[in-house]
């Protein structure tokens, strides 16, 4: 049930102004989100590109050198991809070897037992060590095949630029990882949300609804919290 008040029973002394706090956010708020978005559409389409550099030095492999030699590149090269994203895990933990890498090699075999041990003496979780150590395995892939001249020097240029493609594609990850958005940036945009807000409903309430104000001041919080809560 609504207490309605009577008329001026609310002095004009409580309406607040948020005009300059509600600009100021915006501004940075905009900009926020629009480098959060930017980052993002980055890294996918990063993450695209080394998944179609890959097929591509895969497919050049196949065509050009002894299937012997065309399959260790090609497993290599799958390997180097995933331990990529393994490597991040001591910043974002959702890839990691145990639930990604051990697994994918179980089932597809990309490394050798003893390639494997290498690997875990450098430690698959512990950042691009272990990538960076398989991309030298793929550069001497393609090296040996070219010291026995199973491959033109063209070619071995070519399918060595895709690999190392591949890295610096990988490298980007890392480069996203160790320069987040500036915690302050977003710690700004969180306080200055916080006291918006607050400020922003009151003066909902008491300009619109001077006769019951509180009522629409809980209610104005919490339709503004929520729509707050998908940008933040």
């Amino acid at each position: 049930m609504l207490i309605n008040l009577p008329e001026g029973s609310v002095p004009e002394s409580t309406e607040v102004d948020t005009t300059v706090v509600g600009s100021s956010l915006a501004f940075f708020l905009i900009f926020y989100v629009a480098q959060s978005y930017t980052r993002f559409d980055k890294a996918y389409k990063s993450a695209m590109s080394i998944e179609g550099q890959v097929f591509n030095a895969a497919a050049m492999a196949r065509c050009l050198l002894p299937k012997t030699a065309a399959l260790r590149l090609v497993r290599h090269l799958n390997a180097m991809m995933c331990l990529g994203f393994c490597g991040i895990d001591h910043l974002y933990s959702t890839y990691s070897a145990e639930n990604l890498f051990y697994e994918y090699n179980d089932r597809f075999h990309v490394l050798t037992e003893e390639e494997l041990h290498r690997l875990k003496v450098i430690g698959v979780n512990k950042g691009g060590n272990c990538y960076r150590e398989v991309c030298s395995w793929g550069i001497e892939d393609i090296q040996v095949e070219l010291n026995r001249g199973n491959i033109s020097e063209i070619a071995a240029a070519q399918i060595r630029a895709m690999v190392l493609k591949v890295r610096g594609l990988i490298g980007s990850f890392y480069d996203h990882a160790d320069q987040p958005v500036p915690f302050v940036y977003h710690h700004f945009v969180y306080v200055m949300s916080a006291i918006y807000l607050p400020m922003f409903s009151y003066e909902q309430a008491t300009t619109r609804h001077p006769n019951h104000p509180y009522f629409y001041l809980v209610w104005d919080l919490l339709v503004v919290f929520s729509r707050c809560f998908f940008v933040l």
